[in-house]
């Protein structure tokens, strides 16, 4: 899904804000993130954050989608590659909607989830250049990103 991402890093961590258009439909995505560092890594120490997270569907009238979670996060910077992984835990919830019509009642059906979120992936800071590809694992499934992205 293509989105883009703002992140600005504050004195004691960073926040992020993201918005997406969801495939080829009207529906959109906003989400945020915050990363406070428990270590600050150094020329021997590996960098160690805990990173809070949250997403929501918007622009679909008949379902409602929102997630939320917590990471700790762990990567090292060797030169302009930084490897990272991390664990956390993500909760789901979800409410879909389907009209009657007037002939029926309305038929809501509702789902809350939780599961345990496990990241893997690497970065290279190229002057101005960002690059970064990932992976996540939830529920026993990986899937695969790639980002690109300036800074300043």
């Amino acid at each position: 899904m293509p989105r883009l991402t703002v992140t600005k890093g504050i004195g004691f961590g960073s926040i992020a804000a993201a918005y997406g258009q969801v495939g080829d439909s009207d529906a959109k995505m906003a989400g945020g993130s915050f990363d406070f560092p428990l270590v600050r890594g150094g020329l021997a120490v590996p960098s160690i954050a805990l990173r809070g997270v949250y997403s929501r569907l918007l622009d679909v009238d008949d379902a409602d989608l929102s997630t939320w979670g917590g990471m700790v996060m762990i990567g090292k910077k060797i030169g302009p590659i930084t490897p990272y992984a991390g664990w956390g835990m993500m909760w789901v919830e979800s409410e879909a909607r389907i009209d009657g019509s007037g002939i029926i009642d309305p038929l809501i059906m509702t789902s809350k989830t939780d599961q345990e979120m496990i990241v893997a992936g690497g970065k290279i800071d190229l002057a101005f250049l960002k690059l970064a590809v990932e992976g996540t694992r939830t529920d026993g499934d990986w899937q695969y990103g790639a980002r690109v992205g300036l800074g300043f």
